[in-house]
């Protein structure tokens, strides 16, 4: 938890059930990666790409922050999960 990965490749990385809680992910590529499961508390998502993505089960809350820039469970946003 707590990872900075501003503009990370993480193009088809398994991050299943990983713990990312407060996790900076701006700008990632995380085209065709396997986050099921995966605990997205209070993470910044701004501007990554999730093309592709498994994103079944993915746990968020209104502190995450979606690639359009618009909060996890608010009207708009493109998080995907």
């Amino acid at each position: 938890s707590n990872a900075i990965l501003i503009d990370a490749i993480l193009i088809d990385a398994d991050l299943s059930n990983m713990r990312l809680w407060y996790s900076n992910l701006t700008g990632a590529d995380l085209t065709g990666a396997n986050l099921s499961g995966a605990k997205l508390i209070d993470a910044d998502l701004s501007g990554a790409d999730l093309r592709g993505a498994k994103l079944s089960g993915v746990e968020a809350n209104s502190d995450t922050t979606c690639p359009n820039g618009k909060k996890w469970g608010t009207a708009g946003n493109n998080c995907g999960f």
